[in-house]
């Protein structure tokens, strides 16, 4: 390689996304080209400037696909929609758009020369699919040092055609019920999708199986899931009960917490159920190491288990529980990543109170909120000698089985 090359290599942007599936690059080598593609597995690559540009990576990848054995390797499926300063209008968000949602599959890369217009259809796609407002676009892409940011052009494009969709392509309705297990002090949570009729279960209760099932039929759902955020210690699950019952129903609950589960999942999956319903899975450990939160759609909600309670939280002191991690995953985690309007639902209430949100716990949590220091917090639960939960011996070991007995 010479001097020049590898200096080109050198300031070579790749700027990975999504858990490495998703690739923003600048120009770059007919090197890296083949490295990128062939270490990821790349399928789709969208190029963003002219396809005469001498960075071109379109000859590249031809001879990449003709040296794959198509019945080994998947080829590569090259596509160039420019983006320039003159062309920011509909017609090109509509080429985008149409393009994301019927050609582009992951692991992809989106190129152009420094990597800022790789966001604009990265962040089209982002709103589209998910159904956000342009601020929270906007919040994504400051989380993930998005340069196009500093480009008032571009933020404004944007702009136009988020609002635009919001205004064209709303959501369908969203069935929601909280319900009450007074035994325990637990909150089950229905959400259906309005169109299709889908819907799941957060933290289904034993005791309440026949209840939840009858309102599920009365309103004319279909369930899909049963959603556990954590292995409860408190109460049995209903989930098995309702698998028997409904056999079609998978059960849900995050892989780190070593239990049975039709569906593992982990920080940063997404749940769909219908077209109105989508839940994005925040790991929040520290009560368990196994404890899940789900953030509805545009963030305007969080399901939070025993996590974060109203001006409450989790114990730490068994099931590998920590209070420095549960401070992290609430303090830094949820209070940083959600707006303050974002409501809150817990799993638990003993005091008759049914949601908050993230601003109020911020000013009023006496645990988590009020600008308490981490050293602080774990002081306050190393002084709660709480009594070890009555149910747990009966609890734990059926829902480490999805509740089978």
């Amino acid at each position: 390689m010479s001097q020049q090359q590898q200096q080109q290599q050198e300031e070579e942007i790749i700027k990975p996304l999504e858990n490495s599936k998703l690739f923003l690059c600048g120009d770059l080598c007919e090197g890296s080209i083949d490295k990128l593609i062939r270490e990821n597995k790349i399928k789709t690559y969208l190029y963003l400037n002219e396809d005469t540009n001498k960075y071109s990576p379109r000859a590249r990848i031809e001879s990449i696909n003709a040296e794959n054995n198509a019945e080994e390797e998947v080829k590569v499926k090259y596509r160039a929609i420019p983006i320039n300063g003159e062309n920011l209008d509909t017609k090109l968000a509509n080429d985008l758009q149409s393009y994301m949602r019927d050609e582009f599959e992951t692991p992809a890369v989106i190129q152009c020369s420094t990597a800022t217009r790789a966001g604009i259809p990265y962040l089209l796609h982002v709103a589209d699919s998910m159904k956000l407002t342009f601020e929270t676009v906007m919040m994504i892409a400051r989380e993930n040092n998005l340069s196009l940011i500093t480009r008032p052009n571009f933020v404004e494009f944007l702009r136009a055609q988020i609002t635009d969709n919001n205004k064209t392509n709303k959501s369908s309705h969203v069935v929601f019920r909280q319900m009450f297990e007074k035994e325990s002090s637990t909150y089950t949570y229905l959400i259906g999708c309005g169109r299709t009729k889908e819907c799941v279960l957060i933290d289904p209760v034993l005791e309440t199986v026949e209840r939840d099932l009858e309102c599920i039929d009365e309103l004319g759902l279909t369930l899909t899931m049963c959603i556990n955020t954590h292995c409860h210690a408190d109460h049995i699950t209903g989930s098995g009960e309702i698998k028997k019952l409904r056999p079609k129903c998978e059960s849900v609950i995050s892989k780190r917490a070593g239990a049975l589960g039709d569906i593992l999942i982990d920080d940063g999956h997404v749940i769909e159920c219908g077209e109105s319903i989508k839940l994005k899975c925040l790991a929040t450990p520290g009560h368990t190491n196994g404890c899940m939160s789900f953030v509805l759609n545009d963030n305007t909600d969080v399901f939070t288990g025993d996590a974060l309670l109203i001006r409450g939280c989790g114990r730490t002191d068994f099931q590998g529980g920590s209070s420095e991690t549960l401070y992290d995953s609430v303090v830094t985690g949820l209070f940083a990543r959600l707006p303050d309007s974002c409501k809150v639902w817990p799993a638990h209430d003993y005091k008759g109170k049914s949601m908050s949100t993230i601003g109020e716990e911020k000013t009023n949590n006496p645990r988590l909120g009020m600008k308490k220091t981490k050293e602080e917090f774990v002081q306050i639960m190393s002084e709660l000698k709480l009594a070890y939960p009555k149910k747990i011996d009966a609890s734990l070991p059926r829902n480490l089985k999805c509740g089978a007995e």
